[in-house]
């Protein structure tokens, strides 16, 4: 079931920033067309957080792909195969799907899926690790967030634990 924006701002301990989110990609979501919403951002910006929260705000899948990282393989390489098999039965069965992820847009290129919609989580809050930082870089010079369908949300630091105690 789809909220209003009304519904969004009144629901308890939504943090600053997971509002606007959610009334960008309302009109996309209209109706529940089988559509893939990316969101990307640096380690530990939130993005995660926010994809959570709108799949439950939206009742929508939420494709958390750090969790399919070849652990010892190199920096962010992925299980292609099983991200596909999760994305594909949900543009068949007409369902949208949030795709979370460092490089969610390289990803989702390199398997051949075009997101509808793309957010690009920039927090108060990263993984300042050399490593990161130069992938990250890398990547935002080849994938830049601009045009209609895309959206940089700027979100500030929260304690992810506490706002996780509050009911959402």
């Amino acid at each position: 079931m789809q909220r209003s924006d009304d519904t969004v701002r009144q629901t308890a301990m939504v943090p600053e920033g997971y509002d606007v989110a959610a009334s960008a990609i309302a009109g996309i979501l209209q109706d529940i067309p089988p559509k893939i919403i990316a969101i990307d951002g640096m380690a530990g910006s939130g993005k995660t957080t926010l994809g959570r929260y709108l799949a439950w705000f939206f009742n929508v899948t939420l494709i958390e792909t750090d969790l399919f990282i070849e652990r010892n393989r190199g920096c962010l390489s992925y299980r292609e195969d099983e991200i596909t098999k999760v994305i594909e039965p949900r543009m068949m069965s007409e369902r949208p799907v949030l795709v979370d992820g460092n490089v969610s847009l390289r990803l989702l290129g390199d398997l051949d899926f075009e997101p509808a919609f793309h957010l690009r989580v920039e927090g108060e809050e990263f993984d300042d690790t050399e490593s990161i930082v130069a992938l990250w870089t890398a990547y935002m010079a080849e994938f830049s967030a601009c045009g209609e369908q895309s959206m940089v949300i700027k979100l500030p630091a929260f304690d992810n634990l506490e706002f996780g105690k509050k009911g959402l």
